[in-house]
């Protein structure tokens, strides 16, 4: 388990044999082979971490080794506008991911339906084994993967009509609507959209939104019985430049806190201002250095802030993380990573960590 709290997932029993057969046919099939036909492709994934943390308590330090993800997914496109997405997580038991199906009308109205990630935060939707900096920070543990509702950009049933038009200014769209994530039975909605532009070759600029509606058992608060609705909104924008060998990212986000998340105990001292506003914007940048044809090293650096109360004094968080990727090709690549909080904010855990992370893909 890595340092971020799971969110419960169903432990869908019958994928059990299904995604055994599926690991055991990949690990005897040649790298590079996993497409069976243009239509089939079966793909495994794995993460594994060794590193010494601080810790936040006492002061002093521990090592442990860490399995963040093991996924094996599939995927069917028999026509070329319909296409079926299946995940599984391997780390802690059977724990589906993306469950979804996509129609593709014309490029500008495609459909999706099915358990998948709401098109919020361009971090977030990044895979994590494109990340060149491991851990995706604060604003993302605490407010937008948060484990309460779903958060801001967690994945959850939903359906969304996406579309894109390559003009003069190429544009993206994502409007969606989402319901309880894939397993729970407690009452959100989500309405999420996204618009992406794309002026100059290499930056893309977005904004997106997430209103929220959930209900709130009041009997859990002390106030009494039965439920309330509450709403909540969360605000944000990122832009992506690349040039070259160089990417710059910058992110932010202004709104609602939802609360703690009902397993994590860091999110409980952190996100103790619900329903207050909350802050967070970050800046990610690397450089790819390409020494030969299948190895490249790609240093990259992140300096974020995070406040999750507005109207709190001493929650102010101010992190940096720095990593060096060797990347082996295609398939493997190996992180040497370091992050800490330059200002230390009451309640959050692990400021300090070093560690030395793995990708395999296969």
């Amino acid at each position: 388990m890595n340092s971020n709290t799971r969110r419960s997932s169903p432990r869908l029993g019958w994928l059990g044999p299904l995604a055994m057969t599926a690991g055991l046919w990949l690990l005897a099939t040649p790298a590079g082979a996993a497409d069976i036909t243009d239509e089939l492709r079966l793909r495994g994934r794995l993460q594994a971490r060794y590193g010494f943390s601080e810790d936040f308590i006492d002061g002093g330090w521990y090592d442990a080794i860490e399995l963040p993800r093991a996924r094996l997914d599939g995927r069917w496109r028999p026509e070329d506008w319909l296409e079926l997405t299946l995940e599984v997580d391997l780390a802690d038991g059977i724990e589906a991911k993306d469950v979804f199906g996509e129609v593709e009308l014309h490029p500008l109205a495609r459909f999706t339906v099915g358990n998948f990630k709401k098109p919020f935060s361009r971090l977030k939707l990044d895979s994590p084994w494109d990340l060149v900096i491991p851990e995706r920070g604060l604003l993302d543990r605490f407010a937008i993967s948060t484990n309460r509702c779903g958060g801001f950009g967690g994945r959850e049933l939903g359906i969304m009509l996406s579309g894109k038009w390559d003009g003069a200014v190429g544009l993206r769209y994502f409007v969606g609507v989402f319901n309880n994530p894939l397993g729970e039975g407690t009452y959100n909605r989500d309405y999420v959209a996204r618009l992406e532009l794309h002026a100059i070759k290499g930056l893309t600029v977005a904004v997106h939104a997430n209103h929220k509606l959930f209900r709130e058992d009041l009997a859990e608060g002390g106030i009494g019985s039965g439920s309330a609705r509450r709403t909540r909104n969360l605000f944000g924008g990122d832009v992506r430049w690349k040039l070259d060998a160089f990417v710059l990212q910058l992110e932010a986000a202004y709104g609602d806190n939802l609360g703690p998340g009902q397993d994590d105990s860091a999110a409980t001292r952190v996100s103790n201002g619900e329903g207050h506003e909350l802050v967070g914007a970050h800046a990610i940048a690397s450089y790819r250095v390409e020494l030969t044809d299948t190895f490249s090293l790609v240093p990259a650096f992140m300096a974020e802030v995070f406040d999750a109360d507005l109207e709190q004094d001493g929650d102010t968080a101010v992190r940096l993380a720095g990593a060096l990727n060797a990347d082996l090709g295609e398939s493997i690549r190996f992180s040497l990573s370091a992050e800490g909080l330059l200002q230390e904010a009451k309640g959050y855990d692990s400021p300090t960590r070093f560690y030395l992370q793995i990708n395999l893909a296969y």
